[in-house]
């Protein structure tokens, strides 16, 4: 990696000086996926379906109308419960680049459900900000090993 840090620091510094900050103030890029979690029926859901817990399977098309309708007559659904669940954003990484969530989904985006970026800020950050500084101002180099400026 220390080979390799020269030009990355050089890449990093060209895509922070050029790149689209999507209108954010001192932007720091995040990869979210979307994640589905099961949730009270009653405070608020993207959907309800029926899901089958010893053969960890959600119903068919068929088999949920089947459902539905033993359940509408009070009848027993078997092992078939009806859950209600919601998408939510779930947090991947976090780049100092767009490119840099760019690289992270083509080796890792197969993995994630419904992958995107997102840019956010890192206002009043100091750390951050000063790194995100020093960088676009290529005051970071590698020397026998040791990052200095």
């Amino acid at each position: 990696m220390s080979q390799q840090l020269p030009e990355l620091l050089q890449r990093m510094q060209h895509s922070l000086n050029t790149q689209d900050g999507r209108y954010t103030a001192d932007p720091f890029y995040c990869v979210f996926s979307k994640c589905e979690i099961v949730v009270d029926a009653d405070y608020g859901y993207d959907r309800i379906h029926w899901w089958h817990p010893e053969n960890q399977v959600e119903a068919s098309e068929c088999t949920a109308r089947r459902l539905d309708l033993l359940e509408s007559y009070g009848r027993e659904t078997g092992e078939w419960v009806k859950i209600a669940t919601r998408e939510i954003d779930h947090f991947e990484t976090a780049c100092f680049t767009e490119q840099g969530c760019k690289d992270f989904l083509e080796i890792q985006g197969h993995n994630l459900r419904k992958p995107f970026i997102y840019a956010t800020s890192l206002f009043r950050n100091r750390e951050m900000l000063a790194l995100r500084e020093a960088l676009m101002a290529g005051q970071l180099s590698s020397v026998n090993g040791e990052v200095a400026e």
